[in-house]
């Protein structure tokens, strides 16, 4: 409707960041209201890149050009998706393992759990409450922040990036390869012929 791109992509990442940001806030405290608020921002901005990202590449691409590039995004998005989970995955468990360190009774198991955030939970729901029930979930609730803090990082990050995109006209000629354009032309173009021959031979 309004033929524009940039506003969604830089709302996008200003949402994204700043809900990343919020996403810190969480703690052992955090109510279950609190949690769900705390996640709109985030959740909204990362909605709107994901539809703003397409078209921001396409507006750029040459219209013939357009599904190689809406193809080559994807398996990027894919890609980014894969080291992401990657990279969180080891932020967690580096925190983890240097605070379950610090909690008598758990150094020696602490690379162990470190490595299974289910485990760890597991061990918490049956633990009795008590001072090391409440430090093992401060230190799973702390290594949670990392990754926030990380994910606030490369947010802000893509924020500045977003500011360099161009702005480009989203009013294009579709262009296409299809070999059903191509076919059906040259059916128009046979029954032309045909109705063609048809009026010689009344003549």
């Amino acid at each position: 409707m309004l033929k524009r791109y940039r506003w969604a992509l830089w709302g996008g990442w200003v949402l994204t960041t700043v809900g990343s940001g919020l996403l810190y806030l969480l703690n052992t405290d955090t109510t279950v209201i609190q949690w769900i608020f705390l996640n709109i921002p985030f959740g909204i901005g990362i909605g709107m890149l994901f539809t703003a990202e397409i078209l921001t590449i396409q507006a750029a691409t040459e219209p013939e050009l357009n599904g190689a590039a809406a193809g080559f995004f994807s398996f990027i998005r894919v890609l980014g998706q894969a080291f992401g989970v990657a990279i969180s995955g080891v932020i967690f468990q580096n925190s983890l393992k240097a605070k379950l360190l610090r909690i008598p009774g758990f150094a020696s198991l602490a690379d162990e759990y470190s490595r299974d955030a289910t485990a760890i939970v597991a061990l918490i729901q049956d633990m009795a409450d008590g001072d090391t029930k409440t430090r093992v979930i401060q230190a799973f609730s702390d290594s949670l922040s990392s990754i926030w803090l990380t994910l606030l990082a490369f947010s802000a990050a893509g924020l500045l990036l977003s500011l360099t995109v161009k702005g480009y006209s989203m009013t294009q000629e579709h262009v296409t390869a299809q070999h059903l354009v191509q076919e059906k032309n040259v059916v128009e173009h046979e029954e032309s012929g045909v109705a063609g021959n048809s009026e010689v031979e009344k003549s």
